[in-house]
């Protein structure tokens, strides 16, 4: 065992030809469980935006919880995960300083993700020189910005865990359950944001 959350688990394992690769392998009951968390959570909602507008105050839960629900039925389709880095890859992987894992389609299923395995250092690992954290930090905003402003395909939840630093010094992303999605309207707009906020131009 390699690493364990709250959805699956995660093994190291070889393939006959030698290959390395990691097994991401999906709780038990996992979707049943998460099925009745998201029923509970629509019953509460409806209280408790009757109870928040008693407040004056617009919030529309009920939305927010099939916001959710829809990310959460998305996370634990392993597929829709392996897709998910497959465009990653394409849309990114032509960057010198990222890597992306392959994905091993052939023994991936539903509740199964086989993909390549990466060796690797935590971002916080005290081994790593000052110099090449620097430049990984770099390569991350930079390829942050390049998915928030530019593509619009971003990975929703890149913290320590999700991120390596390889042995050549490039940012490897791991996990591609949570990824979504900034339209190009509102890409517009966080650009018009930060130019007005860059520009001091407050009224605007």
């Amino acid at each position: 065992l390699i690493a364990a959350a709250s959805i699956g688990q995660v093994y190291k394992g070889y393939l006959k030809s030698g290959e390395a690769v990691a097994i991401k392998v999906q709780r038990p009951e996992c979707e049943k469980i998460i099925a009745l968390d998201i029923y509970i959570l629509r019953q509460l909602s409806g209280t408790l935006s009757q109870m928040i507008s008693l407040l004056r105050r617009d919030i529309d839960l009920r939305s927010v919880v099939e916001e959710f629900g829809k990310l959460i039925y998305e996370e634990i389709d392993y597929l829709q995960e392996a897709r998910n880095a497959e465009r990653f890859a394409e849309l990114y992987g032509g960057d010198p300083n990222v890597y992306v894992p392959r994905i091993y389609w052939r023994f991936s299923r539903r509740k199964l993700l086989v993909m390549e395995w990466v060796e690797g250092q935590r971002l916080t690992s005290p081994t790593i020189p000052m110099e090449q954290k620097t430049g990984l930090v770099r390569s991350m905003v930079q390829c942050s910005l390049q998915q928030m402003l530019d593509k619009g395909f971003f990975h929703a939840d890149p913290h320590g865990g999700n991120l390596l630093c390889t042995p050549d010094g490039r940012l490897c992303y791991l996990d591609f359950g949570m990824m979504s999605q900034v339209e190009q309207f509102q890409r517009y707009g966080i650009l018009e944001a930060v130019i007005h906020m860059v520009n001091r131009d407050w009224t605007q």
